[in-house]
């Protein structure tokens, strides 16, 4: 009664940036003319022109399937499939004729209603694959990553440097405070002996300018032992380490907040 061309399958290759379109060829292999439909699981992805009509006797009718553009998924495992419809006609008839047809037929007498089903084959370009397996790549990546990796991904300096490191919490910072409090105090404390010292070497330059060496050291012998003041440098750059440290830590505290709650930028 009729023959298709492909018999079993479409085939659709990529690159499907743009719409690929496939030869569907039904012949009349019959002495009568014929109506024909075809139906796809999935219109909204194809286009089918003409998808009605007649056919007359060892006559052909070719038709084009298009396949809209799309972004190519592996894991995509949707089965598109196409039927086609045949009616036996006594006449040429027009194509709302031929759609009444059928769907009477398959009401009432689906006995007299030939189907054949197609399967469909996406067949993506080198391309396509290759961008594919690296976008999956970069996403295994991402999600194999700490949280800290993640968000500061963009960034560099100071901030990339903390990946590795736990965030400081707010316990952290409070005992921060107390100790640059305690180094402040401490600094005032040895700036306060330093101006003391100072004043005992002064007094006792201007005291043995008067007297004699012995009699100096005599009169005072703890005073002849001049102490030297202690020198607070490494202090100082404990408190800019502890106030750097600070303020990194500010910094990533405002960056995770940020990224957390993105609606509040």
């Amino acid at each position: 009664m009729y023959r298709l061309q492909p018999p079993e399958e479409l085939v659709f290759k990529g690159p499907f940036t743009d719409y690929v379109s496939q030869k569907l060829k039904i012949e009349n292999t019959g002495d009568s003319p014929i109506g024909f439909k075809v139906k796809t699981t999935t219109p909204k992805k194809f286009s089918v022109k003409p998808n009605m009509g007649c056919i007359e006797a060892h006559g052909s009718q070719d038709i084009t399937i298009c396949l809209h553009s799309f972004t190519y998924d592996p894991n995509d495992k949707t089965r598109h499939k196409f039927m086609v419809q045949v009616v036996g006609l006594t006449a040429t008839t027009d194509t709302q004729a031929v759609e009444a047809m059928i769907k009477d037929y398959e009401r009432n007498n689906p006995t007299k209603l030939k189907e054949s089903k197609l399967k469909v084959a996406i067949v993506p370009s080198q391309s396509e694959v290759e961008r594919q397996s690296m976008s999956t790549a970069n996403a295994n990546v991402y999600h194999s990553a700490t949280p800290n990796q993640q968000y500061s991904a963009p960034f560099g300096g100071p901030l990339a440097n903390l990946n590795n490191q736990q965030i400081p919490s707010l316990e952290d910072f409070r005992q921060l405070e107390a100790d640059i409090s305690s180094l402040r105090s401490e600094n005032s404390q040895l700036k306060e002996e330093n101006a003391y010292q100072r004043k005992q070497i002064s007094e006792l330059e201007r005291g043995g300018g008067s007297s004699s060496g012995s009699g100096g050291a005599s009169g005072n012998g703890s005073s002849s032992q001049v102490v030297q003041p202690e020198s607070n440098g490494g202090t100082m750059q404990r408190m800019l380490f502890l106030i750097a440290v600070l303020f990194l830590g500010a910094i990533m505290g405002f960056y995770m907040g940020q990224t957390r709650h993105p609606s509040r930028r």
